[in-house]
């Protein structure tokens, strides 16, 4: 696919000669079970943001490998990249296998015991009473790394389905919310909203408001487990 004309990075809005395409969800997020003829999203960005974003969706996809359900056919696979990603013996390479060395002992020095887990800081649906096996640890991940990867979603689905691109005084809020907290955000973006939906992936649930076409409630749901939401509006978080 030929390179996307000069103009702005969905992510950073800064004009750009040289962008290039970035998945609006990863690429290696996407189950095996997803069928082939799928279309993926892709949105112009910059060089720079999309090798960040690559390296945090790196990070995240090893991280949430050692907590999701390495049986389930949708998740299966997942876990098999996860691990495949801190296996040296993995490695195309020397420099190549010196990298995944280099990963799994980053991930590995985030490994914490379950008698050490904070529960009021666990992510909805990742929870001991979510997992069955007694022996479970847990894993600490980055906020910040959450907080982006959500942002380059909502970013990428405003800018595929509108042309938009988010900028002051328009700002993306992010939330982790508990089902209950929860429903009130999904109940209005089922009922005003459009599913956008590549499953068994990804499902995003969009609402826009007719007032100004770019405030926006979002749910999402990723390998029908991990669950953010966001709000689009004028106010400073």
């Amino acid at each position: 696919m030929a390179r996307p004309p000069s103009g702005p990075c969905v992510h950073c809005a800064q004009s750009h000669d040289n962008l290039t395409w970035d998945h609006v969800f990863p690429k290696s997020w996407y189950p095996a079970t997803t069928p082939p003829n799928l279309e993926k999203w892709k949105i112009p960005a910059c060089p720079k943001c999309n090798r960040e974003y690559g390296q945090l969706e790196e990070d995240l996809l090893t991280a949430f490998a050692l907590c999701l359900d390495p049986d389930h056919p949708d998740t299966a696979d997942i876990v098999e990249r996860g691990m495949r990603a801190i296996d040296p013996a993995s490695g195309r390479d020397g420099k190549d296998r010196k990298k995944r060395a280099n990963r799994r002992a980053r991930i590995l020095s985030q490994v914490i015991d379950r008698a050490d887990v904070p529960l009021e800081s666990v992510i909805p649906h990742f929870g001991p009473s979510d997992i069955s096996d007694s022996e479970s640890g847990g894993i600490t991940i980055r906020g910040t790394y959450l907080r982006r990867l959500c942002e380059k979603i909502v970013r990428g689905i405003t800018y595929l389905e509108d042309g938009l691109i988010i900028q002051p005084p328009y700002y993306v809020h992010f939330y982790l919310l508990r089902d209950d907290d929860a429903q009130p955000l999904v109940d209005l973006a089922k009922k005003f909203g459009v599913v956008h939906a590549r499953e068994p992936g990804i499902e995003v649930v969009r609402a826009v408001t007719p007032e100004d076409g770019v405030s926006s409630v979002y749910a999402i749901t990723i390998w029908n487990r991990l669950k953010f939401y966001a709000l689009i509006d004028t106010e400073v978080a």
